[in-house]
């Protein structure tokens, strides 16, 4: 009877996965079987008889059990990226909204705490990016509104944003005041902007970027050209991009890496597989690489090629796996951009059905397996990453498809790789 006046209690149970109603869903799995979610906690029951919630990461054993939080109040998120290989987890949240020219957003950087229950999660320091950027050389701040970001070894943060963002920019934090970032660099701008700086690449949209254990960065971003045949018409092409790691002198001088090339569709060119359709590897650039004149869609379907790709993840060998939401697949490439297989959805998404997944937007993977998480079912999708399995000194067990008409031998000897482990 809600006229009855209700006491709530103190505290509600914790120690279950709440999305809450939220649209947000992030989630990450280390080499040690360690889960770590951003969730819902509940705190306490209202008047009206409904939970009260609040937002945490959350940390979770290798047998599912509640292992710990870091409680994180009310936000607006953009993106979180779990680092999981440097101990770090960066969170991008915003106020107002996010395609505002008047919205902050916030880069905050957390660090993982392996083995303490009690404080698995510790927030280092949260940046202010229309605030806390400032050029060194000139005092001002550079106009920043990140939607994802990474962090390098040497502490770089890299921002990347979309929806009359700024592209990419690299900062390092102050040697005096840690919670201000002096600004390094644009690697990419707005096609639409002017910030003239040497060997700058100029896209419409970047969505998402990692970082290898090299430092090297790769981007899925979104290229914009003119088709040249004088009616103003415009291709876009999905592609991930692939910088080099910046440049730290001993001078403390830090030069933001250069562009190595892109990894997409292609028709012809020097650096392009015409006859595969896409590029050999992160070779291709605008001036090695083209699509046919006539085709105002750069995307595609094939192996190597993209569409509408968003989400990048890294494995511990520096393997890229990438949410080709547009193809309904994930798919894997070695850091040298060679095509590594794929896993598609068998189905729409519109099914209770493992391994139908739809079109995928958050992946994670450690060193045994890949991780899909299907947002508006609640459920988590998970794939074996070995093709090579059970390697010791004498035998390995190899997954493999064989033609049709193949004949094998009854003993052979052989030495395999998938381009991650070798037996």
């Amino acid at each position: 009877d809600p006229s009855i006046p209700v006491t709530p209690p103190d505290e509600l149970p914790h120690d279950f996965v709440s999305w809450g109603g939220g649209g947000e869903r992030y989630m990450a799995v280390d080499d040690d079987g360690f889960t770590y979610i951003y969730d819902f906690r509940y705190t306490k029951c209202n008047q009206n008889h409904q939970p009260d919630t609040t937002e945490r990461l959350s940390v979770w054993d290798p047998d599912g059990n509640f292992y710990g939080e870091l409680i994180l109040g009310d936000k607006r998120l953009s993106d979180v990226n779990f680092d999981l290989a440097r101990g770090q987890i960066i969170m991008i949240s915003y106020n107002g909204t996010i395609s505002s020219a008047s919205a902050d957003t916030f880069v905050a950087l957390f660090q993982i705490n392996k083995g303490n229950a009690a404080e698995p999660i510790t927030q280092l320091v949260s940046y202010k990016m229309s605030y806390d950027v400032i050029d060194p050389e000139t005092g001002k701040r550079p106009s920043i509104r990140a939607e994802s970001a990474a962090v390098d070894s040497n502490g770089l943060i890299y921002a990347v944003g979309r929806q009359n963002l700024e592209g990419m920019i690299v900062a390092k934090p102050n040697a005096e005041d840690p919670e201000l970032l002096d600004y390094i660099g644009y690697p990419i701008y707005h096609l639409n902007n002017v910030l003239d700086e040497p060997g700058q690449l100029r896209l419409t949209n970047v969505y998402d970027i990692v970082i290898d254990s090299e430092n090297h960065i790769y981007v899925t971003a979104r290229h914009e050209s003119v088709i040249d045949d004088g009616t103003n018409r415009r291709r876009y092409s999905n592609r991930i991009y692939k910088f080099a790691p910046a440049q730290v002198e001993a001078d403390g001088s830090i030069a933001p890496g250069e562009l190595i090339g892109w990894l997409g569709r292609c028709d012809d060119g020097p650096n392009c597989d015409y006859i595969a359709g896409h590029s050999i590897g992160f070779t291709c650039t605008d001036e090695t690489c083209f699509i046919d004149e006539a085709d105002t869609n750069g995307n595609g379907d094939r192996p190597g090629q993209l569409d509408n790709a968003r989400n990048l993840v890294i494995d511990p060998n520096d393997v890229i796996y990438v949410a080709d939401s547009g193809n309904a697949r994930v798919q894997r490439f070695t850091s040298d951009g060679l095509f590594a297989g794929e896993a598609r959805s068998t189905g729409d998404g519109s099914s209770f059905v493992l391994g139908d997944f739809g079109s995928p937007n958050n992946i994670s993977v450690n060193k045994n397996s890949f991780f899909i998480l299907d947002g508006s079912r609640e459920i988590v999708h998970v794939f074996d990453a070995a093709v090579i399995h059970g390697i010791d000194d004498t035998s390995a067990w190899v997954e493999y498809q064989s033609d049709s008409n193949y004949v094998g031998q009854d003993r052979f000897t052989f030495s395999a790789t998938d381009g991650f482990r070798t037996g």
